[in-house]
């Protein structure tokens, strides 16, 4: 494939960044010598973060690696001097500055090869979802002129190198199957065969892109050809990954056996066939989830940060709705493959492969070769999005097998959801919160129209609902499980009927998962996880009726160490609220009523009140002076 045309700049010298297929950059005037490897790499990585000041140390670490010499920072000067005296002998302005102890690349992005090859890319995929094939089909020739064979040819041993090629070669063969989709559309499925013949040459495990293969020699009006080529994948994936082939490809292969209409690519009502073709195959498999209420902030939140964010982790006490949120989350974006694994049921870590596997949809007899089939399949999804439910009693483990499928799968993005962080590099933090006293009301109302379709809010008025979702703060799964009881009292009867024991004990019907059938079975989920220090101090906040600070716990709880609140916090059985008056800290009214409830069986309650009225004492006499 030729080089994408150089981009008029630099006062007339046509410049041209090129990453892709070697390390260059070119003029008008032809190539600009460089140097070695070390210099070609260094402008590779400002390059591929135009703007971005990469410090000294990081640029040790992803040009040398471990092992780096005693002068590496001396060398770096040297070859950044070089570089900018090679570019200024061709008429080219600097294209690297000193920022701080670090350098960035300071010219216009659309000089570099593979910043125009993302932009085309990119435009491409929405023309095409748009429905203006067209556009797509300009945007999508552009960035195949564009590509020029292996990205950062001659950096084999450059650290950084490895994942980031891998990174833009999926995004070639995502490319590659967008191009097939949209020539498809415009009625040209001869015109794609032999660059998916290409692909899956190239990259055999890939089944969304045999899928296309397929379906362009069927509609080229080679039916056998497309029939053989389903019969080679099915023979690929048995014999060096012991697979079956996926429903969507089984389902293909008998509509084409049974000249299924949809595969002609004719318009109908339903939308261009090519198009509905590349949905089936970028398939979602999530759970359902009712619609959300309140939600609609966090969701927009989660959804921007997926934009550039890997792995995403939702936490939040248990019974907030973090799955629901996540699985909403998942389901709200287009072109992915998504996937639900739920870790609530798994009881050790040998049984965490086992369960990604299953949720991912592939079976491996032998678990010593888990995890590359789980890499293979992953790495066939267009787009693919894992959501992992319940990480937090698994912590380590999932933490560690998120990070590898991260790493081994440059495409793939991670929802997980947790009542603590992962605490893993590259892991964004989004907090579920309780809901505010509106959204909780609408929530209650919604849940109690669904178990008495005649309710309204004015049965009960507004306050009372107000003050019982208050009482439950604003946790969705206390709302829903007290809200289906509508049927049998009013919410004025529930609200003076509030016990501590009522709050936990309220329950689902059987068929709820164990760790959500009531409240005291989602808080004593959390509270296993804890060590004996979390636990004896959880238990004595529970003498605080309201909020607290640091100092309190310290002297009415005695923890073993200042870490414990902070632990809790971490773990989502404490909410930390920053005010004017500094950091007040409280427990959800689940929390409390089950920390008191195991309080009141410690040898040590009576000792536990006597310093709280001492401390309430103390502060008494502070205000009084």
């Amino acid at each position: 494939m030729r080089v994408g045309a150089a981009t008029t700049g630099q006062d007339g010298v046509g410049l041209n960044v090129r990453l892709l297929g070697g390390v260059d950059v070119l003029t008008h005037e032809g190539r600009i010598a460089l140097g070695g490897a070390k210099p070609r790499a260094i402008l590779a990585l400002l390059a591929l973060q135009p703007g971005t000041a990469i410090s000294a140390e990081h640029m040790v670490d992803a040009v040398w690696g471990d092992q780096p010499p005693p002068s590496v920072r001396a060398s770096i000067q040297v070859h950044v001097s070089n570089l900018r005296r090679a570019l200024s002998a061709a008429g080219v302005e600097p294209l690297v500055e000193t920022r701080g102890s670090g350098y960035a690349f300071v010219a216009d992005p659309s000089l570099v090869d593979v910043h125009r090859f993302e932009v085309d890319s990119r435009r491409a995929r929405v023309a095409f979802s748009a429905g203006d094939f067209a556009a797509a089909c300009v945007r999508a020739r552009s960035a195949r002129a564009t590509w020029n064979g292996v990205p950062l040819a001659g950096l084999g041993g450059v650290p950084f190198v490895g994942a980031r090629v891998t990174a833009l070669e999926d995004e070639y063969l995502a490319l590659i199957d967008l191009y097939a989709d949209i020539e498809m559309a415009l009625g040209r499925p001869a015109d794609v065969v032999s660059d998916l013949e290409w692909s899956v040459n190239e990259h055999p495990y890939r089944e969304p892109t045999w899928a296309r293969l397929a379906v362009a020699l069927y509609r080229s009006g080679r039916q056998v050809d497309a029939l053989a080529r389903l019969r080679t994948v099915r023979r690929l994936l048995a014999e060096d990954l012991g697979l079956e082939p996926s429903a969507e490809l089984v389902a293909l292969e008998t509509s084409i056996l049974n000249h299924d209409p949809v595969l002609r690519g004719v318009l109908d009502r339903g939308g261009d066939a090519g198009t509905r073709m590349g949905d089936a195959i970028i398939e979602s498999r999530l759970p359902p989830a009712r619609p959300l209420i309140g939600r609609e902030g966090l969701l927009s939140s989660i959804l921007d940060s997926l934009d550039d964010t890997r792995l995403l982790t939702i936490v939040g006490p248990g019974g907030v709705g973090k799955t629901s949120v996540a699985v909403t989350a998942a389901a709200s974006l287009t072109h992915v493959s998504a996937r639900f694994a739920d870790l609530s049921a798994v009881s050790d870590p040998g049984g965490l492969l086992p369960t990604v596997l299953a949720a991912v949809g592939v079976r491996s007899d032998d678990l010593s070769q888990g995890p590359t089939v789980l890499v293979a399949a992953l790495r066939s999804f267009r787009s693919p999005l894992l959501v992992v439910d319940n990480c937090e009693h698994l912590l380590d483990d999932a933490a560690a097998l998120i990070v590898d499928l991260l790493d081994r799968c440059p495409g793939l993005r991670v929802v997980a959801t947790s009542r603590e962080p992962l605490r893993v590099p590259g892991e964004r933090l989004v907090k579920c919160p309780p809901l505010s006293r509106a959204d909780a009301i609408s929530l209650f109302v919604a849940r109690a129209q669904a178990t008495d379709r005649d309710y309204a809010v004015g049965d009960d008025g507004a306050d009372v609902v107000g003050s019982l979702v208050e009482r439950l703060d604003g946790l969705p799964l206390a709302i829903e499980l007290f809200a289906a009881r509508v049927h049998s009292f009013s919410a004025q009867e529930m609200l003076h009927r509030l016990s501590d024991e009522e709050l936990l004990t309220t329950s689902w019907r059987s068929t709820s998962s164990d760790r959500h059938r009531n409240l005291q079975e989602a808080v004593g989920w959390s509270y296993r996880m804890l060590d004996d220090d979390e636990r004896t101090c959880l238990r004595r906040m529970a003498v605080f009726g309201g909020s607290f600070n640091a100092e309190d716990v310290r002297a009415v709880c005695e923890p073993a160490s200042p870490d414990v609140l902070h632990q809790l916090v971490v773990r989502s059985l404490v909410v930390a609220e920053r005010l004017t008056v500094g950091v007040r800290y409280r427990l959800l009214a689940p929390v409390r009523a089950f920390a008191a409830g195991l309080l009141a069986l410690d040898a040590d309650c009576a000792d536990v009140r006597e310093r709280l009225v001492a401390r309430v004492c103390a502060w008494a006499g502070q205000v009084a002076t």
